[in-house]
C-alpha cells in the first residue's frame, strides 16, 4: 500500500504540479475589466477559489503522510483512511467534502491535471 501511495504523491508532485499550479487569483482579477464582471465572471472566481481549497487540502495532507513515512509524524487514523483510498483509486473524503461531486476515480482527477 505504501509503495502506491509513494506513487501517487510523485505524480501529485511531478506530473502535476498541484503546489505550484494554484490558481492565482489576483491575477484573473485583473484581466477581468469591470465592465465586464457579471454573475458568470463572479461564478468563475468562486470555482478558482474552491479550487485552491482543494489543492491546499491534497497537497497539505500528502505531506502529513509523507512525514509520516519518514517517521517525523505520528501515522493517524485519518492519514490511514486517506491512503486506503488513495491505495482504491477512490477520492478520500477529506478531499470530496472540498470538491466537486464526481463519479470518477482518483486516478482520473490527475490526468485532468495535465
Amino acid at each position: 500500500m505504501q509503495e502506491k501511495v509513494q506513487e501517487f504523491m510523485v505524480r501529485v508532485n511531478d506530473e502535476a504540479s498541484l503546489e505550484t499550479n494554484k490558481l492565482n487569483i489576483e491575477d484573473i482579477v485583473g484581466r477581468i475589466n469591470d465592465d465586464q464582471r457579471g454573475p458568470y465572471q463572479n461564478s468563475f472566481l468562486q470555482e478558482c477559489e474552491v479550487m485552491n481549497v482543494l489543492i491546499k487540502v491534497i497537497v497539505s495532507s500528502l505531506r502529513d503522510v509523507e512525514l509520516a513515512f519518514k517517521g517525523e509524524l505520528t501515522m493517524t487514523a485519518n492519514m490511514e483512511t486517506l491512503m486506503e483510498a488513495i491505495f482504491f483509486n477512490q477520492v478520500p473524503a477529506t478531499w470530496a467534502k472540498f470538491a466537486f461531486p464526481s463519479s470518477r476515480g482518483l486516478g482520473s482527477w490527475l490526468d485532468n491535471c495535465k
